[in-house]
């Protein structure tokens, strides 16, 4: 139902620009890039992508803190809704709903982790929730070296944080669901079958679902195709973003 719908859907809509605060904690084990302390030119080259990514949605960011920590448990153990990161946002966690705040650790060497994981915005007054529920795990948790120029090369564009960060405003997989599912609620997004590959630099066009109208997506930010390929969100998308943030998060 959501592919066909894909095929005529056109949103022209206008919204007011809004610019959201964007708190930073960079957590480390020392003081040295490789031990994860991002410095300010990294936050700042970090942010202009952040910012150009979300100029179309008239979404702004604007970093208003930015803590630097050093604790070792913090840097290498946090994982998905496990208690070490539970009582580190419980200690740094800032602002409210409104604010987005930026986790950045080493998620990579974990097995079970990918790059990054937030939070959706009508989870923040789902306290019964074991996994992201909870004004104290709102926000974005992220590997530090997938910034704007990092260290792990081929991923290092900066749109880890963009992606990330469209799941905070309210968004899903752009593959939600398979061909078949429910979907990613976004009229405008053709159904895709998987994920894209992340290591696939050709960015060349698939039709994963061939018995439903459009192609995949690579261009999206929301699949998890290779960062060079990801270009824009859909009208769709972003006038689901905009209602998400005027529902949830005061917006």
């Amino acid at each position: 139902m959501r592919k066909a719908k894909a095929a005529g859907f056109n949103a022209t809509v206008s919204f007011p620009a809004i610019t959201i605060p964007v708190h930073f904690h960079i957590i480390a084990t020392n003081m040295t890039y490789e031990g994860g302390w991002n410095s300010k030119e990294d936050v700042e080259a970090q942010m202009r992508v952040l910012n150009e990514d979300f100029r179309d949605a008239s979404v702004s960011f604007e970093v208003t803190q930015v803590d630097r920590i050093v604790n070792s448990t913090w840097y290498w153990e946090v994982g998905l809704g496990d208690p070490i990161s539970d009582e580190m946002k419980l200690k740094l966690k800032t602002g409210g709903p409104e604010t987005l705040n930026v986790f950045t650790t080493s998620l990579l060497p974990l097995s079970n982790m990918t790059s990054g994981y937030a939070s959706f915005p009508w989870l923040y007054s789902d306290i019964g929730s074991p996994v992201l529920g909870g004004p104290h795990r709102d926000g974005v948790t992220m590997d530090h070296k997938v910034f704007y120029g990092g260290a792990f090369e081929g991923v290092n564009d900066g749109r880890y944080l963009t992606h990330e960060v469209g799941h905070w405003v309210g968004l899903y997989h752009t593959f939600e669901g398979g061909c078949d599912g429910p979907g990613d609620f976004v009229d405008d997004t053709p159904a895709q079958a998987e994920k894209s590959d992340v290591f696939d630099f050709e960015c060349v066009p698939h039709d994963s679902c061939p018995h439903l109208p459009g192609v995949d997506l690579k261009s999206n930010f929301m699949d998890y195709s290779n960062p060079v390929c990801q270009k824009s969100f859909t009208p769709g998308q972003i006038l689901r973003m905009r209602n998400s943030l005027q529902m949830f998060r005061g917006y």
